[in-house]
């Protein structure tokens, strides 16, 4: 029972500090969201006798297409027949593709060089998904260096106190404990190094960890809504 009443304060206080950060950073949820796989296009370049095509894409979950990961495409006047191709590669706004049955896709989806066309790949839902795993685990370990960091934090402006204390304490008796004052003075010091090495450790490792939490950032969707007309009736997502 005294050993609940001594830890209960500490207790408190670490499902304070946790209830904090998971306001900041909330848990990712794992999603399988169609909206996620969708995305869309436009073929720039085609060449028949490799069965390769360059698209040109600009979303931000690009990032999370592997070469190998399978898409959907088709376009907007033939929704009914899609074509299955196999990414490549891929830079900032293009990817390139082989197109699974080639012949066939290209004579019943109508696609030629310039089309606009629409994509979904279940693989990128895949990705984002895993991907969601990896940034919750880095969130956790934000909070734990978070606290971390706080607990140093309130060590480090606590010398200050520290050492105003330890000057009263000598005041008396200054003559005879000067070197035991000095020493204990100089102990302090060295702790403070220690913590304050400890304390810019962590601030650097955070702000690698800010750093990745960006780079593995994830969109709420990939289509943006085309403003081409006065009339709002006629805009359109792409």
């Amino acid at each position: 029972m005294c050993i609940f009443k001594t830890l209960g304060p500490f207790i408190a206080l670490l499902f304070i500090f946790g209830n904090s950060f998971a306001q900041e950073y909330p848990r990712t949820a794992i999603t399988t969201d169609r909206n996620l796989g969708e995305f869309s296009g436009r073929f720039s370049k085609i060449n028949p006798q490799a069965q390769l095509a360059r698209i040109r894409v600009q979303f931000d979950n690009l990032r999370w297409l592997n070469p190998g990961d399978r898409v959907q495409f088709w376009t907007d006047a033939r929704t009914n027949f899609k074509c299955t191709a196999v990414l490549k590669g891929k830079s900032n706004d293009y990817m390139l593709v082989s197109i699974v049955d080639y012949d066939r896709c290209l004579a019943n989806a109508g696609v030629t060089a310039g089309a606009y066309v629409f994509m979904y790949s279940q693989d990128l839902v895949n990705n984002i998904d895993k991907g969601k795993e990896t940034i919750d685990l880095m969130i956790k370990r934000r909070m734990a260096l978070g606290a971390k960091k706080r607990r140093l934090e309130k060590q480090l402006e606590a010398y200050v106190n520290k050492v105003e204390a330890v000057n009263k304490r000598y005041e008396v008796l200054r003559a005879k404990l000067e070197k035991e004052w000095r020493q204990s003075l100089l102990d302090l010091e060295e702790d403070k190094s220690v913590d304050l090495r400890d304390f810019k450790n962590t601030e650097i490792k955070l702000g690698e960890l800010d750093y990745k939490l960006e780079r593995y950032r994830v969109s709420d969707q990939n289509l943006e809504l085309d403003r081409w007309s006065l009339d709002k009736r006629l805009y359109f997502k792409k």
